[in-house]
C-alpha cells in the first residue's frame, strides 16, 4: 500500500519511528527470526574468533558476508572483525537493559546510516499563550478570517558512534576452561550495560553521546540557605521538593521518570522525614512519621513516587549530579543493528601469550530539548533536573 503521491509504502514507513526503551532486539531492527550462523552457542562463536587467525572458521565468512571459497575469500579474515550473529547480538543488548536505567525509559531509532534525524517540536517559551512555537488561541464569530498558526518544528541529527570495548585474557583461559568463552557473553553483557548508562548520562557529546549532564535543558536546582553537605547528610527534604516541582508537569509519569542517586545518599534519603516547623515557622520541632522514600511491593524504592535508583556512574556525594531526577522518554538514542568482535594479539599480547577481544556497537544519544521550557507563569521546567553543589 502507497500514500496519494507514490511514497513508500506506508506499512515500511511505521516502522521507522522510534520504538520504546524496552523493545527487543527483534522488534527494533524489524528481525523476523534470528540466526547463530550456525554455531550452537556464544562459547563456541567466541572461540572460533580467537582461532581465526590460524583456521578461517566458515561460519565466520557466511556471517560476515563473505563466501568460504573462491575469490571473495579474505587471506586475513580476522583483520577485518566480524559481525555477532544477530541471535548473539540481540542477547548482548537485550539482557543488558535488565540492569540499565537510561535506555530502558528512553525512546530508541533504529539506524539504518551514519546519521539519523529525529523529529522534534519546538515548543520551550509559552509566555503570552503562545504554544508549539507558534500557536495562539483563535476565538472568532461566524465567517471571520482566521489567522495562521505555525507549528515550529525542528531536527535532531544522531550520528553512529563508536563504542569499543576491549577484553584481555591468557591464551590459557581459552584453551582449557571449557566455560570462559560462554562466561565471556556475560562478561560482555555487563559491561555493554555500565558503559551505555554512563555515556547516557556523562558522554561529552563528542564521539560519543551527549549526556543528561550537558543536556542544554538541564536545570540546577539551588540549595538551601546555609545548606552545607556536613550539616545536611548530603541531601535535604526541601532539595527534592523543589528538583521534583521544577520537572516539567508533562514528564512526571513513573514509566518514564525515575531518581538517580550516588548510593552514599542512601543514609540521608532512608532517614528523610517531612519536617514540622514550629507555628511561627521559625524552627524545626519533629518529622513526620512517613518516611519520604517508600517501597514498591516487588522491594525497589521510590521517591515522590518516582522510582529510586542507586548508580556508582554519579559523581561523589555534594558534587553536581550527584542526584538526578529525570524523564528519560525525552532522550533519543539511535543504534545501528550490527555488533563486531575482533580477535588479535596485539601489542604485548604477542610476548605474553595472551588475545585481545574488541567487540564495536555503533550508537547515539542526546536529549530532544534545545533548553527548558518556559512557561505562562512560575519557574522554568525540564525534563531533567539535577541540584547544585553542597561544599
Amino acid at each position: 500500500m502507497t500514500n496519494g503521491s507514490g511514497g513508500a509504502p506506508v506499512s515500511a514507513r511505521r516502522t521507522l519511528g522510534p520504538k520504546p526503551g524496552t523493545a527487543s532486539y527483534s522488534e527494533l531492527f524489524g528481525v523476523q527470526s534470528l540466526s547463530s550462523e550456525g554455531f550452537e552457542s556464544s562459547g563456541e562463536f567466541f572461540n572460533a574468533v580467537h582461532r581465526s587467525r590460524e583456521i578461517a572458521d566458515p561460519r565466520l565468512l557466511r556471517g560476515a558476508g563473505i563466501q568460504a571459497a573462491g575469490g571473495q575469500r579474505e587471506s586475513q579474515p580476522s583483520q577485518g572483525g566480524f559481525l555477532v550473529p544477530t541471535e548473539f547480538a540481540a542477547r548482548i543488548l537485550d539482557l543488558a537493559l535488565e540492569s540499565e536505567i537510561v535506555r530502558p525509559r528512553c525512546q530508541i531509532w533504529p539506524m539504518a546510516s551514519e546519521t539519523l534525524k529525529v523529529p522534534a517540536l519546538d515548543d520551550f517559551v509559552h509566555t503570552g499563550g503562545v504554544l508549539l512555537g507558534g500557536v495562539v488561541a483563535a476565538w472568532a464569530n461566524e465567517m471571520d478570517t482566521l489567522n495562521l498558526q505555525n507549528v515550529k518544528t525542528r531536527l535532531v541529527e544522531l550520528h553512529a558512534n563508536k563504542l569499543a570495548i576491549m577484553l584481555n585474557t591468557s591464551n590459557e583461559l581459552f584453551d582449557d576452561a571449557p566455560d570462559f568463552s560462554t562466561m565471556l557473553d556475560v562478561k560482555l553483557r555487563a559491561a555493554a550495560s555500565f558503559f551505555l548508562d554512563a555515556s547516557f548520562l556523562f558522554g561529552s557529546g563528542v564521539g560519543q553521546p551527549r549526556g543528561l549532564a550537558i543536556d542544554p535543558a538541564l536545570i540546577t536546582v539551588a540549595i538551601e540557605t546555609a545548606q552545607t553537605l556536613a550539616n545536611s547528610g548530603g541531601l535535604l527534604y526541601p532539595n527534592v521538593t523543589k528538583m521534583y516541582a521544577r520537572l516539567a508537569p508533562q514528564c512526571r509519569n513513573a514509566k518514564t521518570a525515575c531518581w538517580i542517586v550516588n548510593s552514599d545518599l542512601l543514609p540521608a534519603l532512608l532517614s528523610m522525614q517531612l519536617v514540622v516547623k514550629s507555628v511561627d515557622g521559625t524552627q524545626n520541632v519533629g518529622g513526620s512519621a512517613t518516611m519520604a522514600v517508600t517501597y514498591r511491593p516487588d522491594g525497589t524504592m521510590q521517591l515522590l513516587g518516582m522510582p529510586l535508583f542507586c548508580s556508582e556512574k554519579l559523581p561523589a556525594v555534594g558534587t553536581v549530579g550527584d542526584v538526578i531526577l529525570a524523564d528519560f522518554s525525552q532522550y533519543a538514542v539511535g543504534i545501528r543493528k550490527e555488533i563486531e568482535i575482533r580477535s588479535a594479539p596485539l601489542g604485548p599480547g604477542f610476548t605474553n601469550d595472551s588475545t585481545w577481544l574488541r567487540l564495536i556497537t555503533r550508537l547515539d544519544g542526546q536529549g530532544l530539548w534545545k533548553a527548558p521550557l518556559t512557561p505562562e507563569h512560575g519557574q522554568t521546567l525540564s525534563w531533567c533536573v539535577t541540584l547544585a553543589q553542597r561544599t
